[in-house]
């Protein structure tokens, strides 16, 4: 997103990639009963400390735009390591009248502290909370992704997945796409972890699709959305960009 002030001796218009675009947001307390909200972002980072002011803007960014189901991902966080009451349900249940919580994290690798790249989460609050039923993950326990199915009417499943795909980084020891090839290399898959993560995406997408799901994704993909090989793998089964679709980018 473009500075809000700009350079007064240039007249250069910005390319519109790089204006905000999507529909805009309004606010209300109360969301039309034929409306769910959801809303995703990239949080680069939940805090360790349960008091850091940063907990609290979370919280009020999901309060301000009234979003019944909240997908995150890199949430950057061991959270074995920390102290019971310092883990993400225990630091957040109180925050509405009821919470869901389905999260993610890479299982398969013990860091030397609660800093662990990577990670993906979807919070239900309130009434989507009652509508919550059992959520599931990334089958290969590295946190790639996390979703929760909600109940609709006439028997519609609405699935809410958030998603993670590793940007190339080989150099430091912990990056996602490090932790990724490290469980490529013990399982004997010589797959690049991106090409892993899009193959292992798509065959469950498969399944959701023909279980009669309506799929919605937050996905961070580290690549240009309107191409490429996440983008194709998208189009195969008839799913699209809403943001960048709508606003015609």
């Amino acid at each position: 997103m473009p500075n809000a002030s700009h350079d007064d001796a240039s007249d250069d218009k910005q390319p519109a990639w790089r204006e905000p675009w999507g529909d805009t947001l309004i606010f209300s307390v109360k969301n039309p009963s034929d409306t769910f909200r959801v809303g995703f972002l990239n949080i680069n980072g939940w805090p360790k400390d349960p008091f850091d002011p940063k907990n609290k803007q979370i919280q009020s960014l999901i309060n301000y735009h009234n979003f019944d189901a909240f997908a995150m991902t890199e949430l950057n966080r061991y959270w074995p390591a920390l102290p019971m009451q310092d883990r993400l349900y225990e630091r957040t249940f109180k925050w509405w009248q009821s919470l869901h919580i389905s999260q993610a994290f890479n299982k398969d690798f013990k860091p030397l502290s609660d800093f662990l790249p990577g990670g993906t989460a979807v919070f239900s609050r309130n009434h989507a909370a009652s509508r919550a039923m059992k959520s599931g993950r990334d089958p290969s326990a590295l946190g790639r992704w996390k979703w929760t199915p909600y109940r609709g009417r006439e028997g519609i499943t609405l699935r809410v997945v958030s998603t993670y795909c590793p940007v190339i980084n080989k150099s430091g020891p912990m990056s996602v796409y490090n932790q990724h090839k490290t469980y490529s290399d013990n399982h004997d898959d010589d797959r690049d972890p991106r090409i892993a993560f899009t193959a292992d995406l798509r065959e469950e997408i498969l399944v959701w699709q023909l279980a009669g799901d309506q799929i919605l994704i937050g996905m961070d993909a580290n690549e240009d959305v309107r191409d490429g090989s996440l983008y194709q793998t998208m189009a195969a089964f008839n799913l699209r960009e809403a943001v960048t679709h709508n606003a015609d980018i």
